[in-house]
């Protein structure tokens, strides 16, 4: 069995052992974000959870906790080691002194490029956690206990945090009495015909990521006028073309979107957009006459808008060449799927 072990009741005491299955398979998709609200906490935020590219891990039964070398090798063993350390607080799992790790043994199968836009460290880490948590209980936690307390995640958007477990187009409030883990104002399923065209460049600025990341927010400041304008725009613009499925309403608002939020941030990227590499891509699928056009994150990932797979594949067409790394994908209906032994 995968592990079989006490766990803390409702009460604080030691619920009865639970017999669990041989394995765990978790995937995920990856998050694109079509920008903040605001450039300040509590932030908030637009963003849709996209079928591929994927993240998948696997938690198999063994005589203790281990991790595969496909973890080893993208530099993620630590980060690993730490959520598995407390998943088992959690759940109050060995003596006071000493925290005992599940028995099972983690493996990255699949997992998109790090800091390309695609929020793969949030998709990573939640689906490590949650592996975790049902091998030591075969149990779900609060979300915001999973999220913050054991995966780590969350401190600026929530989009993918909730995409995690709810997949869709994500609107993210920005209320200042919101709890610790921002809420979903609005989500809303995306028709399954649309397309996401993705373009990635192969030269791009370095990834933006951690205390680059960090000095980089610091260095911004609060812009109530445009804060509020984004809002109107995702309320009054975007979310009711995405309710109505106006393939034409929605990419032009998406576009403005992601424009006018990567203006709070011009004074340290140079614009509404990330570098040269970034702006390049976005000017070349406009001479293509791509539509719903932005900028995921950071970058230096660039999206596109399609009504079919016809003109997502039309699209990617042009664009072959070095300079570019394309996919096509869709919007993702539901959140992640967890496979064990026989399904």
């Amino acid at each position: 069995m995968l592990c079989r072990t006490q766990v803390v009741g409702e009460d604080g005491g030691l619920a009865k052992m639970t017999t669990l299955p041989d394995s765990i398979t978790i995937r995920t998709g990856a998050r694109l974000h079509f920008g903040l609200l605001d450039c300040k906490p509590p932030f908030g935020g637009l963003g849709l959870m996209i079928d591929s590219p994927a993240t998948e891990v696997e938690a198999v039964s063994d005589k203790s906790f281990a991790i595969d070398s496909s973890i080893e090798s993208a530099g993620l063993a630590a980060r690993t080691k730490a959520i598995a350390s407390r998943a088992a607080k959690h759940f109050r799992c060995g003596e006071a002194d000493e925290i005992r790790l599940p028995p099972i043994k983690l493996k990255l199968k699949c997992q998109p490029p790090k800091h390309s836009g695609f929020g793969s460290g949030t998709q990573y880490s939640l689906a490590i956690a949650e592996a975790c948590c049902r091998a030591i209980a075969f149990e779900t936690v609060p979300e915001e206990t999973m999220v913050i307390d054991i995966a780590g995640r969350a401190r600026r958007s929530a989009v993918g945090a909730h995409g995690y477990l709810a997949g869709g187009l994500i609107y993210e409030t920005n209320d200042d009495c919101s709890p610790r883990l921002n809420p979903i104002a609005k989500r809303i399923d995306l028709p399954r015909q649309w397309r996401v065209l993705l373009v990635r460049p192969r030269k791009a600025k370095p990834a933006v990521a951690g205390a680059d990341e960090q000095r980089r927010f610091d260095q911004l400041r609060h812009d109530r006028k445009r804060t509020e304008m984004l809002i109107r725009l995702v309320e009054d613009e975007v979310m009711p073309a995405a309710a109505r499925q106006d393939f034409h309403g929605f990419s032009e608002a998406i576009e403005r979107y992601n424009r006018e939020s990567g203006l709070l941030f011009a004074s340290i990227q140079g614009g509404p957009y990330n570098g040269t590499a970034v702006n390049g891509a976005i000017d070349r699928l406009k001479q293509l006459g791509a539509v719903g056009v932005g900028q995921s994150s950071w970058g230096p990932t660039v999206f596109a808008w399609c009504e079919d797979r016809s003109r997502a594949d039309s699209l990617a067409s042009s664009l072959s060449g070095s300079d570019w790394v394309t996919l096509v994908t869709t919007a993702k209906a539901g959140g992640r799927t967890l496979t064990t032994p026989g399904q």
